[in-house]
């Protein structure tokens, strides 16, 4: 008699090219890398293969919007060989608005995969990161009556400097 063991595939999903800080309204592009991460053994053996594994960046809060994602190869992949990975490359523009704090979440799965953890998801690995806005203050508009009356001051201020001299 035989002993037979399966391990589930080993999924990994990380970002990577993005800056922390992302200015209102400005678009940065970015990557999201899923991976099926080799099986850690010494000495290093095959992992398994995993199964019509999906790759999928996505705004989770904060507004913005993903755009030009392009996954190399295209998902859902029917067969993910061991150290194999997908690379998803999109462009993510930021919201126009005084304060960003964006949240994207990164979710790999696989067929068969189930892991309940605080950092996974049944079927699969998510990751998270959050872009918060880069310190810009914005320079306030002076309507019309405010320059009419800085201009009026401006024009007192030379009148009294033109009755001292004289």
């Amino acid at each position: 008699m035989r002993t037979l063991t399966a391990a589930p595939a080993t999924l990994q999903a990380q970002f990577t090219g993005l800056p922390s800080t992302i200015k209102p309204g400005q678009t940065v592009q970015g990557k999201l890398i899923c991976s099926n991460a080799d099986s850690g053994q010494t000495p290093p053996q095959t992992g398994p293969d995993a199964l019509n594994v999906t790759c999928d960046p996505v705004v989770a809060s904060g507004g913005g919007t993903l755009g030009n994602v392009q996954c190399l190869p295209p998902t859902p992949v029917a067969v993910l060989k061991d150290t194999e990975s997908i690379v998803c490359t999109f462009d993510l523009t930021a919201p126009n608005t005084p304060a960003v704090n964006i949240e994207l979440t990164g979710t790999t799965t696989a067929d068969g995969l189930f892991v309940s953890t605080a950092t996974r998801s049944p079927g699969g690995m998510t990751s998270t990161i959050w872009l918060r806005s880069a310190t810009s203050t914005a320079v306030p508009a002076l309507n019309p009556a405010m320059l009419a009356a800085l201009a009026l001051a401006l024009l007192m201020l030379a009148a009294f400097g033109r009755k001292r001299r004289g």
